[in-house]
């Protein structure tokens, strides 16, 4: 068990209540600031027997940079609001036994989306790369709130 006493409670509802005012900030900043500079989802499909050239990528779909930025910065917002209100104790009771599953349930979408950004700008646009990029990362990342969970502090032996 990890000691959380009411002074630290305290402290660390402050902090969330603060980077929630931050992060909301700087997400409707973002909004405002933004162009309308988006890069194009694409598919290209095989049409034949496999050795075939690919086909000329076609375009899904535009995300707009600036506004994924501001979801992502919105998600970070919403999940310290979340633990510094409605789910502060669970949130607490969590941290008391060595995990933080709001943590990663929001670095599962928010850092997913930062991923696909960053892929996009260095040319992977094909939408099944994109979708197994996001699979893998959010599965990476919800394998961290497992290892938290099954592997407490105090843990003295492998299950």
């Amino acid at each position: 068990m990890i000691e959380l006493d009411d002074d630290r409670a305290t402290n660390l509802r402050n902090w969330n209540l603060g980077l929630t005012v931050l992060h909301a900030a700087q997400a409707i900043l973002i909004l405002v600031l933004a162009s309308d500079f988006a890069i194009t989802i694409t598919t290209a499909p095989p049409a034949g027997p496999p050795g075939t050239r690919l086909p000329d990528a076609e375009g899904l779909f535009d995300v707009r940079i600036g506004f994924a930025v501001a979801v992502f910065l919105g998600l970070a917002a919403i999940d310290h609001l979340l633990t510094a209100t409605v789910a502060k104790s669970t949130y607490e009771s969590d941290l008391r036994r060595g995990i933080n599953r709001f943590r990663w349930i929001e670095y599962s979408i928010s850092a997913t989306i930062m991923i696909l950004l960053i892929a996009s700008y260095s040319g992977i646009t094909e939408i099944a790369a994109v979708f197994a990029i996001a699979g893998t990362n959010v599965a990476m990342i919800l394998f961290g709130w497992l290892q938290e969970k099954f592997n407490p502090p105090d843990r003295t032996e492998t299950t």
